[in-house]
């Protein structure tokens, strides 16, 4: 590449890094208080551990970012975290561990209960607790469908994640035969990162309202 004119020079010259990644250290700390909360069972832990593994990396980045250190590699970020003292030796090697499990819960791989969910519980303890749940307790997935979900406001992304968590829960109570069209495309839209974009605001509520809908049917069936 030729710059003719000198432009993307000039450009490059007057770029200045942000001095304070602040707001997005805490949008990335909601982000991870997901899995404070989680459904039973192996499938959601994986997916606990691989929103562990993408809000470490984030924080990795942001934090450092302000340090002046601009490192994207998982494992450099982790061993940058400590040397800037925010890990120490034992955290590092637990939180490897999780980009393994992000690849078997991408992978639609099945796990043994509680295994993968000690493991998030390791990585948790050794974060800045700041940022990060102390742990993630494991609740009915009934809980999870009610709950209110996080502020309209946030990223497509937390809410996508939200989203997961919440249809997990609802295999969990029998309520995944019945999910309609919307549901089922909810599904695609996780299996593939570049449609967040069509995950507008608007429509986060009316999925949660769906998913509820769909375990008081399911509870007034049982009833029945």
């Amino acid at each position: 590449m030729v710059d003719r004119d000198g432009r993307l020079g000039r450009l490059l010259a007057s770029f200045r890094p942000k001095s304070s990644y602040s707001a997005e250290i805490s949008d990335n700390g909601a982000l991870a208080r997901l899995i404070a909360r989680i459904p039973p069972g192996p499938v959601a832990e994986m997916w606990a551990a691989d929103v562990l593994y993408v809000t470490t990396r984030n924080f990795g980045v942001l934090s450092l970012a302000e340090r002046g250190r601009y490192v994207f590699a998982y494992d450099a970020i982790l061993d940058a975290l400590r040397e800037e003292g925010f890990l120490d030796r034992g955290a590092v090697a637990n939180l490897r561990q999780l980009r393994f499990m992000k690849s078997l819960y991408r992978g639609d791989a099945t796990g043994s209960h509680g295994v993968v969910g000690l493991k998030v519980q390791s990585a948790l303890a050794g974060l800045p607790h700041g940022h990060f749940p102390r742990v993630s307790s494991v609740v009915p997935a009934a809980s999870v469908l009610s709950a209110p979900g996080p502020a309209e406001s946030g990223s497509a992304y937390l809410l996508l994640r939200d989203l997961e968590k919440r249809l997990i829960a609802a295999r969990l109570v029998g309520c995944f035969p019945e999910l309609d069209d919307g549901l089922v495309k909810l599904g695609r839209w996780i299996r593939n990162p570049r449609a967040y974009a069509n995950l507008a605001a608007g429509l986060a509520p009316e999925f949660r309202a769906r998913l509820a809908a769909l375990q008081d049917r399911h509870l007034l069936s049982r009833a029945g």
